[in-house]
């Protein structure tokens, strides 16, 4: 119910109207729903909980050795959209041209976001450094390259989606719902598992992301740049989790964002 509430609110503000989620009786309405929930349930509802990074090496050895191309891009954007810790629908809908690949790593930018929008922002662009032992020593990375090459040397348009599976209609836009139908297919093809309670959605890319760069030491004010979040305190609220651990995979991933390499 939340999602389509918040979509109601953000066309009121749009278009300089009220919010009408703002009345008691909403707030009265959304809090009988949770109570009918748990009381039907007998428990609160599963928390969405981030990806750990040992999910996305997993899933970019996937993309590395599969043949089968479709599930080669989805993997590529899957890995790109949590190096980015940007929105799902950010990495689905990357164009050729949003990207760039060189001997130094990778230059991507997000030109459409929607708190940019909201809050008359700008587009985000940022480099993603190659790993600290090469581009051998960096799967994650070499994996996206490969794809972006592929695209180049095919022939395929600039203005043509990256990831879009073969088939797909050139310059249509891919739903945001896409990434979660990737993660699913990673998920069975990996063989990881979410926690007890926990689900893994889209979202959750986003949120291992940050919880990943937090566990290494990242500074959070860098972390909040890469997401395009103004506030920390919204970063420690719906994406950061603290007890995530730094272990081998999240230093892997994100350590080349440490200054040194800025």
């Amino acid at each position: 119910m939340a999602n389509y509430l918040s979509a109601v609110g953000s066309v009121h503000k749009l278009a300089g109207l009220p919010s009408p989620l703002d009345d008691e009786l909403v707030h009265a309405a959304k809090l009988g729903f949770r109570r009918l929930y748990v009381t039907r349930a007998e428990a609160l509802p599963e928390r969405r909980g981030p990806l750990p990074a040992a999910f996305i090496f997993a899933v970019a050895r996937l993309g590395l050795t599969t043949l089968d191309v479709s599930l080669e891009r989805a993997c590529a954007g899957l890995v790109l959209a949590y190096m980015m810790c940007n929105r799902p629908g950010a990495a689905a809908n990357l164009r050729a041209r949003d990207a760039a690949v060189s001997d130094a790593g990778l230059r991507v930018q997000v030109p459409v976001y929607k708190m940019g929008i909201l809050k008359q922002g700008e587009r985000l662009a940022f480099r993603i450094p190659v790993a600290p032992g090469g581009w051998s020593a960096d799967p994650a990375l070499r994996l996206v390259r490969r794809v972006w090459l592929r695209h180049k040397s095919a022939g395929r348009p600039w203005a043509a989606h990256l990831f879009e599976p073969p088939g797909h209609a050139a310059l249509t836009p891919l739903p945001t719902q896409v990434v979660t139908v990737w993660l699913r297919r990673a998920i069975a093809l990996t063989g990881f598992s979410p926690p007890l309670r926990v689900k893994w959605t889209g979202h959750s890319l986003r949120a291992g992301a940050a919880s990943a760069a937090h566990a290494i030491g990242l500074a959070v004010g860098l972390i909040c740049q890469l997401m395009g979040l103004a506030s920390a305190k919204t970063a420690f609220k719906h994406y950061i989790d603290a007890q995530l651990d730094n272990d081998h995979a999240a230093r892997a991933l994100f350590s080349r964002c440490a200054p040194r390499h800025l």
